[in-house]
């Protein structure tokens, strides 16, 4: 049984590895030095964001499977999740219009122009944190095959995203094709 539930995920696991580094052979084939570490401060500022997933990921299963038990659990899901989009929106606001100061706190002069991407990246980890609430329906369901689909294609839209967007926007177009595809995480993963 648990082989079942589980062996569908393989592939998505597979894409979300692949979702995430595939940038990576774009941003050494077209991108300077220089470009490379100003991304790699920006994603590390912004990925504060994955500390707060991780501590989410550690409450929110056992909280929204409490949540499931009660007669009006559609009614408190939707309230949970608009508690947590709100909260989600303040700190990635947060990160943004602090991003130039945090970034000159950790580094130096050198590195600040890197805060015009650590807005678009805190978006794209938040997103990360969002998913995994709206990715109940298909664990509870047990279709956890949907979870490779979405993924697969998430990573191809990446890719995609990626070909267009690094020759003409530089390094904010490999930032944007992360949060773009990403994006396509939320509505691709809520059909149930």
């Amino acid at each position: 049984q648990m082989l079942s539930y589980s062996a569908p995920q393989f592939p998505a696991r597979i894409g979300s590895v692949a979702n995430v580094y595939a940038n990576r052979f774009f941003m050494i084939s077209m991108l300077s030095a220089t470009a490379l570490g100003l991304y790699s401060v920006a994603l590390k500022v912004a990925s504060g964001m994955q500390l707060i997933q991780n501590a989410f990921m550690l409450t929110w299963l056992p909280f929204f499977y409490e949540i499931l038990k009660k007669d009006d659990f559609k009614k408190r899901f939707l309230e949970v999740y608009s508690y947590i989009l709100a909260l989600l929106s303040v700190i990635v606001l947060i990160l943004t219009l602090f991003s130039k100061e945090i970034i000159l706190l950790l580094t130096n002069a050198n590195y600040v122009e890197s805060h015009k991407m650590v807005g678009i990246l805190a978006y794209y980890y938040a997103l990360f944190i969002l998913k995994d609430v709206v990715d109940v329906g298909v664990k509870v369901t047990n279709k956890t095959q949907y979870n490779s689909y979405i993924y697969l294609f998430v990573s191809t839209l990446n890719v995609g995203l990626l070909f267009v967007l690094v020759p003409k926007y530089q390094l904010e177009g490999v930032c944007l094709s992360l949060l773009l595809s990403n994006l396509s995480l939320i509505p691709s993963t809520n059909f149930e």
